[in-house]
Protein backbone atom coordinates (compact mmCIF):
# COMPACT_ATOMS: atom_id res chain seq x y z
CA UNK A 1 0.00 0.00 0.00
CA UNK A 2 1.35 3.33 -0.93
CA UNK A 3 -0.50 6.80 0.24
CA UNK A 4 -0.07 10.34 0.54
CA UNK A 5 -1.62 12.09 3.30
CA UNK A 6 -2.01 16.32 3.08
CA UNK A 7 -2.44 17.37 6.76
CA UNK A 8 -3.49 19.94 8.66
CA UNK A 9 -0.92 22.21 8.63
CA UNK A 10 0.31 22.03 4.68
CA UNK A 11 3.14 19.69 5.76
CA UNK A 12 2.81 15.63 4.33
CA UNK A 13 2.37 12.07 5.55
CA UNK A 14 4.38 9.32 2.68
CA UNK A 15 2.98 5.81 3.28
CA UNK A 16 4.19 2.99 2.42
CA UNK A 17 3.25 -0.96 3.76
CA UNK A 18 4.17 -4.18 2.59
CA UNK A 19 1.80 -6.92 4.53
CA UNK A 20 2.05 -10.94 3.71
CA UNK A 21 -0.62 -13.09 4.88
CA UNK A 22 -1.83 -10.89 7.33
CA UNK A 23 1.68 -9.23 8.94
CA UNK A 24 3.34 -5.79 8.48
CA UNK A 25 6.71 -7.04 6.88
CA UNK A 26 7.59 -3.20 5.32
CA UNK A 27 7.22 -0.28 6.71
CA UNK A 28 8.07 3.63 5.87
CA UNK A 29 6.58 6.64 6.66
CA UNK A 30 7.52 9.98 5.79
CA UNK A 31 6.93 12.87 7.50
CA UNK A 32 7.33 16.26 5.13
CA UNK A 33 6.85 19.82 5.13
CA UNK A 34 5.08 22.12 2.61
CA UNK A 35 8.45 22.22 0.83
CA UNK A 36 9.16 18.79 0.99
CA UNK A 37 11.80 18.78 2.84
CA UNK A 38 11.71 15.72 5.51
CA UNK A 39 10.42 16.36 9.08
CA UNK A 40 10.78 13.18 10.37
CA UNK A 41 10.95 9.04 8.84
CA UNK A 42 10.26 6.31 10.28
CA UNK A 43 11.43 2.62 8.36
CA UNK A 44 12.31 -1.01 9.07
CA UNK A 45 14.59 -1.13 6.23
CA UNK A 46 17.43 -3.38 7.36
CA UNK A 47 20.52 -1.34 6.36
CA UNK A 48 21.25 -0.03 9.93
CA UNK A 49 22.30 -2.59 12.24
CA UNK A 50 24.01 -0.60 14.33
CA UNK A 51 20.83 1.24 15.53
CA UNK A 52 19.56 -0.35 18.93
CA UNK A 53 15.99 -1.14 17.22
CA UNK A 54 17.49 -2.54 14.15
CA UNK A 55 15.58 -2.78 11.98
CA UNK A 56 13.47 -0.13 13.37
CA UNK A 57 15.25 3.42 12.98
CA UNK A 58 13.86 6.90 12.39
CA UNK A 59 15.58 9.71 10.11
CA UNK A 60 15.83 13.09 11.61
CA UNK A 61 17.34 14.97 9.00
CA UNK A 62 20.76 13.13 8.61
CA UNK A 63 20.95 11.80 11.71
CA UNK A 64 19.50 8.12 12.34
CA UNK A 65 18.12 7.15 15.66
CA UNK A 66 16.24 4.13 17.22
CA UNK A 67 12.23 4.34 17.27
CA UNK A 68 10.06 2.34 19.33
CA UNK A 69 7.49 3.65 16.05
CA UNK A 70 6.38 0.13 14.44
CA UNK A 71 3.05 1.17 13.03
CA UNK A 72 1.21 3.69 11.09
CA UNK A 73 -0.99 4.14 14.48
CA UNK A 74 1.83 4.98 15.92
CA UNK A 75 3.26 7.64 13.55
CA UNK A 76 -0.67 9.44 13.22
CA UNK A 77 -0.76 9.06 17.18
CA UNK A 78 2.71 11.75 17.22
CA UNK A 79 1.51 13.52 14.67
CA UNK A 80 -1.94 14.08 16.38
CA UNK A 81 0.12 15.46 19.17
CA UNK A 82 2.33 17.88 17.28
CA UNK A 83 0.03 19.48 14.37
CA UNK A 84 -3.00 21.77 15.60
CA UNK A 85 -4.87 23.08 12.54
Amino acid sequence: MRAKAILADGSNLRISEVWIDGHLRRYAYYWLDEQDALICGWDNAPHHPEISTHPHHKHLGEQLESSEVHSLANVLQLLKNRITP
